[in-house]
């Protein structure tokens, strides 16, 4: 789940990779989700 949310927030971004800023940043999302 991390890391799809993580390669979603890269595509919308258009990026050719998945970053470790997208994987804090989808950490935090779904973080936020269920807390």
């Amino acid at each position: 789940n991390l890391v799809n949310h993580a390669a979603l927030e890269a595509a919308r971004d258009g990026a050719k990779a998945v970053t470790s800023h997208n994987m804090l940043s989808a950490r935090d999302e779904i973080r936020m989700a269920k807390g």
